[in-house]
């Protein structure tokens, strides 16, 4: 396994149950891929992945075989803010167009399929159509379309201009349509989301190889020959590449990759995305959730933390000036903030090269059915290139799935 995120991490450990001999190498020092867990207030925080849903069965079920418990995440129904200089709760104009905006969303989710949704009887149109396009048709004031964009934009990472509608049903789907998420209360793993890579790290021991980045991958004949930076080659039967999609453009493959796989690595952009997390004591209990300016598109608070995100170019502003725009969008006393707030920015990680892949319109038809498809002797997985794109429950299910593939190429 090539890379030591959920993905590679459940790959290996349901092949090493079924008796294989499995190794994981991971470029990072540590392991976890996009969940990564840190100390702030006292508490632990996770600087990526983060929620866990409901309909979350395979992560739910490995955080319990693992001994972990989940906690809510936020109060349901956080109150909302629109307007950062304004406080209503939701209004009707806005509840009546989130009301039409999701049944529309709902209807055009039950055409997509599950597991290929360039395969959809209105594929090409849909595609072709930016989120954003299909906003400013959509039957919602300014107010709404922008409270949706910048949703889209947190979980996503892509800006809805640059976002595929498809791409944007695609994430939708699995998450039960917009209407499932408002209602739901969203949870969080205990201790933090690492937690659950670094036990499945655990069982899987010596097997486990951090600080060993991959430069080359070679099949001949039988075999395949992977080459680290250090100048090890570790040889196997199969190899799956579990790595994000910028990550996997760095290594070198031998025979080279197909037209279909080498242009999905050049076309598709991670985006720039930073994760900026502050401690305050001075947040309302009963939560919050904020369409902000253009800095910090979406914000979050329980009554311990402020969450945002900052996207593109405004990732490179010094972490005050994002502390301080994010304690605005959630009006809250930029004094109040404790001053060692974390900004994570996942496009300078060497490893992992930045927030989910954005399909942009005309992308996701042309490219998804190279997302999956193995070259010879190696496979490729993960949440970049999964059915529940962007989640730790994708990152999960991919494992899960490439793990069954290998199994069944070995008999």
């Amino acid at each position: 396994m090539v890379g030591a995120g959920l993905c590679g991490l459940v790959a290996a450990a349901r092949l090493r149950r079924a008796g294989a001999d499995v190794v994981v190498v991971e470029a990072g020092s540590e392991v976890g891929g996009r969940t990564r867990s840190r100390r702030l207030g006292g508490r632990a925080v996770d600087v990526g992945g983060e929620l866990v849903g409901r309909d979350y069965t395979r992560l739910r079920g490995l955080v319990a075989a693992l001994g972990l418990r989940l906690e809510p995440a936020a109060p349901a129904r956080p109150r909302l803010l629109v307007d950062p200089r304004a406080r209503p709760q939701l209004s009707p104009p806005t509840a009546a167009g989130l009301a039409a905006v999701a049944a529309r969303l709902h209807h055009l989710c039950g055409l997509v399929p599950d597991h290929a949704p360039w395969q959809a009887p209105l594929a090409d149109r849909l595609d072709a159509l930016s989120l954003q396009d299909w906003l400013d048709r959509a039957p919602v004031d300014e107010r709404t379309a922008r409270l949706l964009g910048a949703a889209a934009q947190a979980f996503t990472t892509a800006p809805p201009h640059a976002l595929s509608l498809l791409a944007f049903l695609q994430w939708l789907k699995p998450a039960g349509g917009l209407s499932a998420l408002w209602r739901e209360t969203p949870w969080r793993i205990r201790g933090g989301a690492q937690q659950v890579a670094v036990r499945l790290a655990a069982r899987l021991g010596d097997r486990v190889v951090c600080a060993s980045p991959v430069q080359a991958i070679e099949q001949d004949g039988a075999e395949v020959a992977v080459h680290t930076e250090g100048g090890e080659v570790r040889r196997a039967r199969r190899a799956a590449v579990c790595t994000p999609l910028a990550a996997t453009d760095s290594i070198a493959f031998t025979p080279r990759l197909p037209s279909t796989q080498r242009h999905l690595l050049d076309e598709v952009r991670s985006p720039a995305v930073t994760k900026l997390l502050a401690a305050s004591a001075d947040v309302p209990r009963r939560g919050v959730l904020a369409a902000g300016n253009a800095v910090i598109p979406l914000a979050m608070a329980d009554d311990q933390h402020a969450v945002g995100f900052a996207y593109g170019s405004d990732t490179a502003l010094p972490t005050w000036h994002l502390r301080d725009r994010l304690a605005t969008v959630l009006g809250l006393d930029a004094d109040a903030m404790a001053p060692d707030g974390i900004a994570h920015a996942w496009h300078e990680e060497p490893y992992i090269g930045g927030g989910y892949p954005a399909f942009a319109p005309g992308q996701l038809t042309r490219h998804g059915p190279a997302l999956r498809t193995a070259l010879d002797r190696v496979h490729f997985a993960g949440a970049d290139r999964g059915t529940w794109p962007g989640t730790m429950e994708g990152a999960v299910r991919d494992g899960d799935r490439v793990a069954a593939e290998i199994g069944t190429r070995l008999g």
